[in-house]
Formats: structure tokens, sequence, C-alpha cells
């Protein structure tokens, strides 16, 4: 697609005859003729070139954005920023929340992780939420990503169940074994899980879901996150 410019130029993506590229195609800059006057191997060499030609400097279009989406990417931001000032230490540093690794004054070295997707395995906005996000350094984001069956990805999951069990009051099973059956049984709560079992986890997180949209709570949570 062709980028326009002032006067009339444009840049535009063309087949390389020559075929010198690995690619076989080149950014032609095109003046306000229709003529082919220049060639470059990168989109921004050629509107540098257009620029050089007219003194006039372009930048590509900025892509829409609704105000849906723009209140979504404000629920997102503040999400982030909770759970960043949640990895804050005593001593005003920030601790990943899956390994002992603290960061002085330095929120940007930890990534946000949803522990459950986003939109995966619950919906947004409950997946984006702070209790179902995690601070993690970068070698535990990418483990937890490598291995999401994993001891450290579970133990993350059932954290942030618990932390989201406390927000919204709802009281969860502890899974015994039957002395005289053998049977696990839940003692207490709405429903039980086994946390060896990636599977059960998942199927309690969409429980919590089920739960917050019987209750009314989901209603709150899409209108907070601007959905």
């Amino acid at each position: 697609m062709a980028t326009l410019a002032p006067d009339g130029w444009t840049v535009a993506k063309v087949e390389w005859r020559g075929l010198t590229n690995k690619l076989g195609f080149r950014w032609a800059v095109i003046d306000p003729s229709g003529k082919e006057v220049a060639w470059h191997s990168t989109r921004r060499a050629a509107r540098a070139n257009i620029a050089s030609r007219t003194g006039v400097a372009i930048r590509p279009a900025l892509p829409q954005i609704g105000a849906v989406k723009r209140r979504y990417l404000k629920y997102i931001a503040s999400c982030r920023e909770a759970v960043m000032q949640r990895c804050i230490n005593d001593d005003d540093a920030y601790k990943c929340e899956g390994c002992p690794r603290v960061f002085i004054r330095r929120p940007r070295v930890l990534a946000h992780h949803h522990v459950f997707g986003r939109g995966k395995i619950v919906a947004e906005p409950l997946a984006s939420h702070p209790d179902f996000g995690a601070g993690l350094c970068r070698d535990c984001h990418r483990e937890v990503h490598a291995d999401p069956e994993g001891y450290k990805n579970r133990l993350l999951c059932m954290v942030a169940l618990h932390r989201a069990w406390d927000t919204f009051g709802f009281q969860v099973a502890v899974v015994t074994e039957d002395a005289d059956t053998g049977r696990l049984e839940p003692v207490l709560g709405t429903a039980f899980y086994r946390d060896d079992d990636m599977a059960s986890i998942n199927g309690l997180a969409r429980s919590l879901e089920r739960m917050l949209k019987d209750d009314g709570t989901w209603a709150v949570l899409r209108e907070k996150a601007g959905l």
C-alpha cells in the first residue's frame, strides 16, 4: 500500500527486476507524475529521500483507535501499574514474584505476566485483572511460557487464585482424603481442585468467572475496563 507524501510524492513497494534483494522488492520513490525516480531497500530510506527532495518529513499515519479500545488500553495500563506496585518490597526495590531476584528502581525489568493468559482460560477483563497478573523477571517469564504445566506456573496460578478469592469474597474447598473410602472430598466452599493438575486449576479459574457472572460482579468489571 502506497504512503502519501506532500505534493503527490509517494512511497510504494515494487518488484525489483534485478532481484539483487533476496526478498525481490524495493521501496520506490514515485514523483507526482507517477515516475519511479529512486529505489531503496527500506521504506524509511525512501521517505528520507522524499524529505530531502521536498523539505517535508513524512511520518506514517497513526492507527485509528476507537473510544472502547482507548478505555481498554487504559485499563490494561492501570492493571500493570497495580502489579508493579505489588512487587515493591520494603527497600523500595522491585522483587520478581517467581524467584528471589530484586531490581533496584527498575520496574521495566519485570514483565507483566498474565497467569491465565489473555482470554485463553478466562475472558477479559478478568484475565488482565491485577489479581491474575504477576511481575516476573525475564528468566521466570521465559520459563513459565516454555513450561506452562510446570511447578512454577502452577504455583503462580494458585497464588493468583487465592488473591482473587480474597478480593471477591469467595471461599474455596480444601481437598482431603477420606480415611475410610480413600476418596478426595471437598470440605468447605464451592469447588475443589488439585494443585498438581493444571487442568484442575484452569477449571477453578473458569468457575470463578462463572460465579462473578452469576452475582453481577462481571458487569461491574466490564464497565470498569470500558468494555
